[in-house]
């Protein structure tokens, strides 16, 4: 690491930087996050969650709140209303009922969800159908559904699909989520975590091979793709252990981030 250069340590939160255990931290997390804050580089959480959710984790290490939320839908930084003249596109119009509605309508996918969570810049809400989700009040910046596997529901049809009728919207599978569900995340516009990080590292001034990122999944990909160091934890899926640059031999339980962190800045 050269003298007198500032890096920006950017991280996904669930899977990379935060254990399977109540949305806690390994140890030598908390460690390396409070040592590089120490020596002047800067800490950014990058995540599909909202503000308010990460701004209960970032109190635990008592840093500023600011990082990009909802996939880059949401940035928070210093000199906010500088950011937002300079990125007009910045505040972004969520998904509205009728949309959620209509993309459950496609391929029938609203007989195969199991439940609907929709995540709005202050609300979050988990819906088991969509008769229920009649009763959304606010927008969405953030729409995951859980659908149940089935070898006779077509999948790669419905991704298809679904890309063709919402050409505007981020649409994202994770068909290995788990054993019983496929995962579908929808978000209001093409915004991905590398675009909002691109704004972030100019806003501040920071040259892209100056930016370490941490991820372990597709949503990350973008992000690996513009950060000059990208690292990924012994968990994360194999088409992002494919493109990082860096592959730890530690998972997120066992404190991958921080453990890397920490021989970064010559603290092990």
């Amino acid at each position: 690491m050269g003298k007198n250069k500032k890096y920006l340590f950017a991280s996904d939160l669930d899977g990379t930087l935060l254990t399977h255990w109540d949305y806690t931290v390994h140890s030598d997390v908390y460690k390396a996050i409070k040592a590089l804050i120490k020596e002047g580089h800067m800490f950014m959480p990058v995540t599909g969650r909202s503000y308010w959710f990460t701004k209960k984790i970032l109190d635990q290490f008592g840093i500023e709140h600011h990082g990009i939320f909802f996939n880059g839908h949401e940035v928070v930084v210093r000199d906010q209303e500088k950011f937002h003249k300079q990125n007009k596109d910045s505040v972004i119009k969520g998904l509205t009922k009728k949309d959620i509605t209509n993309i459950l309508n496609t391929d029938n996918l609203h007989k195969h969800v199991s439940s609907i969570t929709v995540t709005g810049l202050n609300q979050h809400f988990t819906f088991q159908n969509k008769k229920e989700l009649q009763t959304l009040f606010y927008e969405a910046y953030e729409t995951v559904l859980y659908v149940k596997k089935d070898d006779k529901y077509d999948f790669d049809k419905l991704e298809k699909d679904l890309v063709k009728k919402f050409p505007k919207f981020q649409i994202k599978f994770w068909k290995n989520f788990s054993a019983k569900y496929v995962c579908i995340a929808i978000n209001p516009t093409k915004m991905n975590k590398g675009k909002a990080l691109e704004k972030v590292a100019k806003h501040y001034n920071i040259p892209k091979e100056n930016i370490i990122y941490f991820g372990d999944n597709i949503n990350d990909f973008e992000a690996f793709k513009f950060a000059k160091h990208s690292v990924a934890p012994a968990n994360a899926i194999e088409d992002i252990k494919k493109i990082a640059k860096y592959v730890s031999k530690h998972t997120n339980d066992e404190g991958a981030v921080g453990k890397y962190i920490l021989e970064f800045l010559g603290k092990k």
